[in-house]
């Protein structure tokens, strides 16, 4: 089945891709929200997240630098 092959692929380039992040520490990935802005934070007694569509691994300092873009 096409789709479950595509899905094996995708595990084993995600497995691959973390071995590699996990040797190399000055990569930094971890798995982000990818769109942090005012409008996704809520500030009360704690700060909750909201709108997670676009999470995924990234480097994490793509979720601080925009933030601020």
């Amino acid at each position: 089945d096409k789709v479950e092959e595509e899905y094996e692929r995708i595990d084993q380039l995600r497995s691959e891709f973390l071995i590699h992040n996990e040797e190399d520490k000055s990569y930094k990935v971890k798995f982000c929200h990818n769109d942090l802005n005012n409008l996704n934070i809520f500030h009360q007694p704690e700060v909750i997240l909201i709108d997670y569509e676009y999470s995924s691994y990234n480097y994490v300092y793509y979720d601080i630098a925009n933030f601020f873009n």
